[in-house]
């Protein structure tokens, strides 16, 4: 009865996805420009858990490309993005977590569940991507996705952290920070990318929870209008 009457609140969604099949979690790991924007696409779709990871405090220059009010300013990015959810009143359990996500973390057993289902990545640097996924190999996460976006060009890669061949797939695109795209500070994010990419993730994990084929890697060309590849 209470999933059905859960499910009534999203009923113009329900031949989509309905919440009451979502039984998932979800951690997602950066809550700035993709992160942020991510946690609310995932909890408008219904999805009842979600743990975040983030030791950044807003600042002004978040504002136009983050999911932050002025208000928000000097605040843990998590602390201040986990109030802002909560006001949309959709029976969510979100933990704010203000310490980066790695294994001396000291965060108790129980938090860790969702390193189990699915694990989204939006940090900023190859270098940290490459500490997360180590992690992330040694666990029993069934989904990882990791977000990398640069001015107007999003790169998605999803896979199957138990899957040997999606594991090679994967490590072989890493390279090292200092060998990724060099942006200008005033070209690197605008916010309608951060929504489109957002709505990519939350279509990803709609597809894992349906146990529909989702993509392994989406490139999108958002100045072109151009999906440079999706497999």
């Amino acid at each position: 009865m209470v999933k059905e009457l859960k499910d009534q609140k999203y009923w113009r969604q329900l031949d989509i996805i309905a919440p009451s099949e979502i039984d998932k979690k979800v951690g997602i790991i950066g809550a700035g420009g993709i992160g942020s924007p991510t946690a609310l696409v995932l909890t408008k779709l219904g999805f009842p858990y979600i743990t975040m990871w983030d030791n950044d405090k807003v600042e002004e220059h978040n504002l136009p490309n983050q999911l932050f009010k002025e208000s928000d300013i000097g605040e843990y990015k998590t602390i201040a993005l986990n109030k802002t959810l909560k006001e949309y009143d959709l029976d969510i359990d979100l933990l704010a977590i203000t310490k980066k996500f790695n294994s001396k973390s000291k965060i108790p057993t129980h938090i860790f569940d969702c390193i189990k289902d699915i694990m989204i990545c939006t940090v900023d640097t190859m270098d940290e991507r490459k500490k997360i996924w180590k992690i992330i190999k040694d666990s029993k996460c069934r989904l990882f996705i990791d977000a990398r976006m640069g001015g107007e060009l999003m790169r998605i890669y999803s896979v199957d952290p138990q899957n040997i061949l999606d594991q090679e797939f994967y490590d072989k695109h890493f390279y090292s920070s200092k060998d990724a795209d060099k942006l200008p500070c005033t070209a690197r994010s605008i916010f309608y990318n951060c929504f489109i990419i957002a709505g990519l993730i939350g279509n990803q994990c709609k597809k894992f929870i349906k146990g529909d084929e989702y993509p392994k890697e989406i490139i999108f060309d958002l100045k072109n209008l151009e999906f440079l590849k999706t497999k």
